[in-house]
Order: structure tokens, then sequence, then C-alpha cells
């Protein structure tokens, strides 16, 4: 993934959630401040961009994400349910 610091989008995260453990060995949980309305969508990204996991959850508050598979590194996770976004880098290692 290359980056062009000389553009001038801008992301608003649109959700009040937390992403829990971090960094995390196999799994993340994510508790929304409140239920969702529409189906949950998590993709997580390598530091290339490459999506490494895509799964989708029913409206919750509360869910967990398992990871177990993934290698050791650095990811980004998106969040997503109906129009609302959330972005967050997350770090995999042994704690």
């Amino acid at each position: 993934m290359n980056v062009d610091n000389s553009t001038s989008v801008e992301f608003v995260e649109t959700m009040d959630l937390m992403v829990y453990p971090n960094p995390f060995k196999d799994f993340v949980k994510i508790k929304f401040s409140k239920p969702t309305n529409y189906p949950i969508q998590i993709d997580v990204f390598d530091v290339r961009g490459r999506l490494v996991l895509n799964r989708e959850f029913p409206p919750s508050g509360l869910i967990t994400v398992s990871m177990d598979r993934l290698e050791d590194a650095s990811y980004i996770i998106r969040i997503s349910s109906g129009s609302d976004e959330f972005l967050k880098k997350l770090i995999k290692g042994n704690n």
C-alpha cells in the first residue's frame, strides 16, 4: 500500500467502539457503545494492503473475531455497519 501524503482526504470515524486486547494473540473483541442495527462487516488488511480476513456478523453489541491463523505482524482492521465505519491498527504478537 502506498500512502500519498499530498492529498487532503480525511477519514472520520463514525462508530463509538473499543477493540481489545491490542496487542492480541488469537482473537480481538469489539465492544460497541450501543448495539448495531445492521450486520457488522470486519475486514483485516496486512501492511501491504492485502485483505487477509473478511467476516460478517449479525447486529450486536459485542463480537469476538478469531485471528489465530494470522502471523505475528501489524494489521489494519476496518469495522463497518450500515454507513458507519471505524479503522484501527492492531498488532499480533506473543503477549
